[in-house]
Formats: C-alpha cells, sequence, structure tokens
C-alpha cells in the first residue's frame, strides 16, 4: 500500500503545477496555481483523490467563491524549496466560517500529514489556533505535495495565501488593531446613544445603540473573534450568534431609518414597507434556532442586498419633505451603499480580492455610523433649539411681543426671593390703559390692539437694562418688574415711563387729555419686609385703583 501511495503522489506531483519560492517573496496569492475539484457526493477520500476519480483542473479566478453549496471542494499544489534550508510558511484562508478544513502533507516517501481547522473543528485539534484558517508550512528543500479539502455549509469566498510567517503576524497585528480601534469607536458611539436616551429619553437613541452594537457584534463575529476568544467549541451557539447580530443588525438598520426619516411624516406606505421589513428581520432571528443555519443565511444575504438601496428612496423622499437631518442619512448612506458594493463585487468574484475590499462593507458602515453621529447631534441641537423657541414662545405675548403672564408667574416669587436673599429693594409697577373700553368702542379693537403694542413699544424703549422684566398681564394692564439702587429715583423712572406713553400721541378725542393715558400703582418693598409675591401684588393693584380714583394718568406709590 505504501508502495502505490508513493507512485501516485509522484504521478500527482507530475500533474500539479509547481510554485518554485523566493525568499524575497513575503506573500504568495496560490489561487491561481492551484486545481480544483468537486466531490459532490462527498465520496472521495485522499487515497481515491491520488487514484484520479476526481478531475483537478486551473482556477480562472484569482480566489474562489462558491454560493451555499455544501459540497466538499478539494484543491491540489505544489511547492518547491530551491534553497538549502528549511522556509517558513503560513498557509492561510482568511475566511472565518468554513467549517471544516484539512491539509494533506506529502512527504517523499509518499506517506501524508493530516492538519485540521475551521469553525467546526475543536480548538485542542486545531493546526494553529487562530480567528482564521491558518497551517505551518516549513517547506523543506524539494518538491512538495499538498491537498486542501473545503467543506463549509454557508457562502465559500477562498482566498488562499502563502506567507512568511514574519509578514503573516505582522498583517495579523495592522488587522487586529484595526478592528480594536472599531469596536473602541462604537464602544464610545454606544455610550454617547445611551446617554442621551437616557438624558432625552428618546427612543431614537436606543435604537440607534441598538443598531451600532449589534454592526460590531456581526463584525467580530463575521471575523472569528468570538469563536476564537469567547466560546471555542461552542460551534451550534456561533452560527446562531452570527445570524443574531447579523439578521438582528439589518433589522436595527431598517428601524432606525423608518424612525430617524420619521417616514411616517411623509409617506404612509414607506412607514408601513419599512415597519414590515424591521419585523421581518425580527421574526427570522427568533425563529432561526428552529430553521437550517444556510436557509436563513441565504435569505438574510440576499435581503442584504436590497435593502441599503432600497432605503435611498425614503431618505431623498425626506429631504424632499424638508427634513434638515434626513441629508445626513443620505451622506452617511451613500459611502455605505458604495463601500458595500465593492466588497460585494469582491465577495461575488467580480473584480479582484484585496485585504481592503475583504473589509471595505466595514469600513463603510464605520463612515456611515460617523456621519450619523453627527446627524444625531444636529438632530439634538435642532430639538434642544425648537423646545427653546416653544418655551419663549409660551412665555411671550403674540401681540405686543413683551413677557405675557404666564412668564410674571413663573418668574415674578424667583426674582423676589433673590432680591430678599441679597438685600435688595424690590420695585414692582401695575400699570392699566386709561378708559380703554372707551377706546375699543370708540376706534375697534384692531386700532386698540395698535394702541397697545404702542404702548409696549414706549415702555421697552425706556427700559433698556437687562434686569428690567415687562409683562402684560391681561387685557390692557402691564406689569413692571424694575431692578435699580435705593439711592436711585424710581419714581422719577416710573413718573417717565408715564410721560412716554403720553408723548407717543396716541388719538382718543373723548378722552380729557384727547391722547391715550395710563395709571401707575408702583410698590416698592424694603429686603427686611415679609411678604410674598401675592401679597406684593395686591399692594401694587390697590395703587393702581388709588392712581384711577385720583384721575387717571399719574403714578402712586408706596414702600412696605
Amino acid at each position: 500500500m505504501r508502495l502505490l501511495l508513493s507512485f501516485l503522489f509522484f504521478l500527482s506531483i507530475l500533474q500539479a503545477e509547481v510554485l518554485l519560492l523566493d525568499k524575497e517573496t513575503e506573500k504568495y496569492n496560490l489561487v491561481p496555481i492551484v486545481e480544483i475539484a468537486i466531490d459532490s457526493n462527498d465520496t472521495a477520500d485522499i487515497e481515491t483523490l491520488l487514484e484520479h476519480t476526481l478531475r483537478f483542473k486551473k482556477s480562472e479566478q484569482d480566489f474562489f467563491y462558491f454560493h451555499f453549496d455544501p459540497k466538499n471542494y478539494w484543491f491540489r499544489f505544489s511547492l518547491e524549496n530551491p534553497y538549502t534550508e528549511t522556509l517558513d510558511y503560513r498557509l492561510n484562508i482568511p475566511t472565518a466560517w468554513l467549517d471544516e478544513v484539512r491539509l494533506y502533507t506529502f512527504h517523499d516517501d509518499g506517506s501524508y500529514t493530516l492538519e485540521r481547522s475551521g469553525d467546526h473543528v475543536p480548538q485542542k485539534e486545531l493546526a494553529l489556533p487562530n480567528r482564521s484558517i491558518v497551517f505551518a508550512l516549513d517547506v523543506t528543500p524539494g518538491e512538495h505535495l499538498y491537498y486542501l479539502r473545503i467543506h463549509a455549509e454557508d457562502a465559500l469566498q477562498i482566498p488562499i495565501f502563502l506567507t512568511q510567517r514574519e509578514t503573516f503576524y505582522r498583517e495579523e497585528n495592522v488587522l487586529n488593531l484595526f478592528f480594536g480601534v472599531i469596536t473602541g469607536i462604537i464602544i464610545m458611539m454606544i455610550l454617547y446613544s445611551l446617554f442621551y436616551y437616557i438624558y432625552l429619553r428618546d427612543h431614537l437613541y436606543a435604537i440607534y445603540a441598538g443598531y451600532i452594537f449589534l454592526f460590531i457584534m456581526m463584525v467580530l463575529s463575521t471575523h472569528g473573534y468570538f469563536l476564537h476568544y469567547l466560546w471555542p467549541d461552542a460551534f451550534w451557539f456561533n452560527e446562531r450568534f452570527y445570524i443574531f447580530s447579523f439578521i438582528g443588525y439589518l433589522g436595527f438598520m431598517t428601524w432606525f431609518a423608518k424612525e430617524f426619516l420619521n417616514v411616517k411624516a411623509f409617506s404612509l406606505f414607506w412607514e408601513k414597507t419599512l415597519s414590515s421589513i424591521a419585523l421581518f428581520f425580527f421574526g427570522l432571528v427568533l425563529l432561526s434556532p428552529l430553521l437550517p443555519y444556510a436557509l436563513v443565511m441565504q435569505i438574510g444575504v440576499a435581503m442584504a442586498a436590497v435593502v441599503p438601496f432600497l432605503l435611498l428612496i425614503p431618505t431623498l423622499l425626506a429631504i424632499r419633505s424638508g427634513q434638515k437631518w434626513a441629508k445626513f442619512y443620505l451622506f452617511g448612506w451613500v459611502p455605505n451603499i458604495i463601500f458595500y458594493t465593492l466588497w460585494a463585487l469582491s465577495f461575488f468574484a467580480l473584480i479582484p480580492y484585496s485585504l481592503f475590499l475583504n473589509n471595505a462593507n466595514s469600513i463603510g458602515i464605520v463612515i456611515e455610523l460617523l456621519i450619523f453621529s453627527l446627524g444625531m447631534v444636529y438632530r439634538v441641537e435642532e430639538i434642544v433649539r425648537s423646545e427653546y423657541q416653544l418655551s419663549n414662545d409660551i412665555k411671550k405675548d403674540a401681540l405686543t411681543q413683551v413677557a405675557n403672564r404666564y412668564a410674571f408667574n413663573q418668574e415674578f416669587p424667583e426674582l423676589l426671593d433673590t432680591a430678599k436673599a441679597a438685600g435688595q429693594y424690590i420695585y414692582f409697577v401695575m400699570l392699566d390703559v386709561d378708559a380703554f373700553k372707551l377706546y375699543n368702542d370708540s376706534y375697534g379693537h384692531p386700532m386698540g390692539d395698535e394702541a397697545l403694542k404702542e404702548i409696549a413699544s414706549a415702555l421697552s424703549s425706556r427700559l433698556q437694562r437687562s434686569c428690567d422684566r415687562i409683562y402684560r398681564l391681561g387685557g390692557e394692564e402691564f406689569g413692571l418688574l424694575l431692578c435699580a439702587d435705593r439711592s436711585e429715583k424710581i419714581e422719577e423712572m416710573v413718573e417717565s415711563l408715564r410721560e412716554s406713553i403720553e408723548a407717543r400721541q396716541i388719538p382718543f378725542t373723548k378722552s380729557d387729555t384727547k391722547v391715550v393715558t395710563a395709571s401707575f400703582g408702583l410698590i416698592m418693598v424694603r429686603p427686611d419686609t415679609k411678604v410674598d409675591y401675592t401679597e406684593v401684588y395686591q399692594h401694587a393693584d390697590r395703587l393702581l385703583y388709588q392712581a384711577k380714583a385720583q384721575g387717571r394718568n399719574c403714578v402712586v406709590s408706596q414702600v412696605i
């Protein structure tokens, strides 16, 4: 039997193309020299293969791709070491989701060594523990034959590289650093989103946190980090976790788009469509433990090829409807689609494989998420600005554009307490337009409104200090909170306000003055006086009535 294997071994060497190794070349793509055979019936073993029961042929691609085809694939290649010393290489297939890969290394006497790797191989049986498929190749002087047998129920993307040991680990460190940086960025974005969710109680930030969390889980799972470091031999769980992160990511991606774009504001059809797609993905996640892994993945991959482009339509509709932050979504989504398309073209062997293209999908999503984060910041600013504007509008009188009664009720108690704590006087003025009902009856309510606006303008023009407050308390009644030292002649200041209204010369022929005037009640409260704001208000109101009783168009004041 040993003699037969030796004969078949040398016969295979004669048929296989030989790669002449060079010390100066750090890395080889073996696919151009590899011959491939497909064992559709899963009946071939290494001995029958040597007897040429399967037909090997050269590849016409830069790497192999097989789409969810659970057959056994055999690969054959030969290496020649022209030097006198052994060359130290790593045979690497940078794909983490191959179920089992067997490497048969033949020796000069026709015997062979079998090594195994893959995400269905126990860690203690791996040729080299690594997150992807790696074998150590110590190529001794002379010519050597190798066979690879690969099986997987997933989509097979199989570049095969032969890399010098130092170069391999240098590239591996760069990749680990790359994924480490991405993971760090994503963790910061998750924490940022959760902070805003807690602070604003806006569910969109919780959706966004779930979206980017599942993205990084998908990336790390796809590249084998979880299987290698966290659950080395939990093969079924590893597959289901990848489904959970991949399909769940697609669900959150759709859900986030629907909420971020506020689709229901401009299209009920697209709101229902995106809701249905998101629910489909979440339902698929729940059913995945009961369904075949390959079936779920085929559905997920097919949907992942369609949904990113589908989301462009509601994005453009949102922009057309005037949503400001929808532009951030477009600016983030277009790079994602570009990088995703490059990755897909590489994945399906339509453009040459490269390390960059192999990770282009992850790069595109990171760019997308960073731009989305800027959009979320802009959205927060818009919300805060809107709330601030709404707060101001609530406190502003629509007619006169001064503060209203609501603002007075909110601010007066606080200002009174602050003045007392600081040992300052508080000055509160109530004024009422004289005979305003008669004015409205004579000139009409529109003219009455214009008169009130003139009065508010007269008061505002004289009270320029930031600490002064003007309120329209209701109807033709205004309230003033004045800041001044006791040394200032506050009575004269209020008198000048009365004069400024009269000086506006608003015609009122049925009044004694022939112009619109106002009566004032001024209450001056000492710091040590124990009164609350309702008592201050009542004192000012009483003084106002005294001014009316004294003939109108005058100021009545009192210190308490």
